[in-house]
């Protein structure tokens, strides 16, 4: 996401642009349909494929009687996370690529926070869980509490670090381009 402003820094075209009488809400706004030109298509095509797997598995002679409602929510929860992971990735991906230099550290910055982080909160946790005397061990027997940690601390992860994102883009996008 943050590529194409990495190049217009560096080429100089960034601060030609902000000269414009521009706001950066439209600069955003032209970078984000320029990303929505490129990857509308391909988002769309994993979004049908997801569908068709979830109607496929659903269907499932396979499935027993309490099996069915926790595969549907399983892949509801999957389809939020990733329209969540998208614009998370987006606001952060933008950010970076004004923060940093370099293409490829921008995106490390990006992706690790957002993809990576949750999913080394939850090896800290479980890691935490299975160290507890077994008496308090007990209370995370729960079958659901594996899925309901990878939604939440990812949900948590969109929300913080996209959130973040925004708001420093949106107050500190031409000083940062400067």
């Amino acid at each position: 996401a943050g590529r194409q402003l990495i190049e217009d820094r560096k080429s100089g075209s960034l601060e030609l642009l902000l000269s414009t009488p521009l706001s950066v809400r439209d600069i955003l706004r032209g970078q984000r349909l320029a990303l929505q030109r490129q990857f509308l298509w391909p988002v769309l095509v994993l979004l049908g494929a997801c569908g068709l797997m979830i109607f496929a598995g659903g269907n499932s002679a396979e499935f027993s009687g309490g099996d069915r409602p926790y595969w549907y929510w399983t892949w509801a929860a999957g389809l939020v996370m990733f329209g969540a992971d998208v614009v998370a990735l987006y606001w952060l991906g933008m950010w970076t690529g004004l923060a940093v230099k370099n293409s490829k550290h921008a995106f490390g910055a990006a992706i690790v926070p957002v993809l990576a982080l949750p999913w080394i909160a939850i090896a800290v946790m479980a890691t935490a869980v299975n160290l507890l005397p077994r008496e308090l061990r007990q209370m995370f027997d729960w079958d659901g509490w594996p899925f309901l940690m990878w939604f939440g601390f990812g949900i948590l992860a969109d929300a913080g670090f996209g959130l973040w994102a925004r708001h420093k883009l949106l107050t500190e996008f031409r000083v940062m381009a400067a």
